[in-house]
C-alpha cells in the first residue's frame, strides 16, 4: 500500500543522507522496481548494475524488516 511505500522512501532517503546509498543505487531500484525483475548479473551490460542493486538491497534489509514491511 501507500503508506509501505511512504516507508519505504523515507528508509531510503535516510540511507541516503548517512551515505550509505547514492543516486546510482536508487535509480537502479527505480529502474529495475519497473521492470519488475533484478539486473542480472550474468549479463555484461547489468553486471554493474547487478552489483549496486545487491548493495542497496543488503542496505535496506534490517531497516525494511525492523518496520516489519519485509519477512
Amino acid at each position: 500500500d501507500m503508506g509501505d511505500a511512504d516507508e519505504v522512501v523515507k528508509v531510503l532517503d535516510r540511507l541516503y543522507r548517512q551515505r550509505r546509498i547514492d543516486l546510482a543505487h536508487a535509480r537502479v531500484l527505480r529502474v529495475y522496481g519497473e521492470r519488475g525483475a533484478p539486473p542480472n548479473a550474468n549479463k555484461p551490460a547489468e553486471a554493474g548494475d547487478a552489483r549496486l542493486w545487491r548493495e542497496a538491497t543488503e542496505a535496506l534489509t534490517f531497516p525494511l524488516r525492523s518496520k516489519g514491511l519485509v519477512p
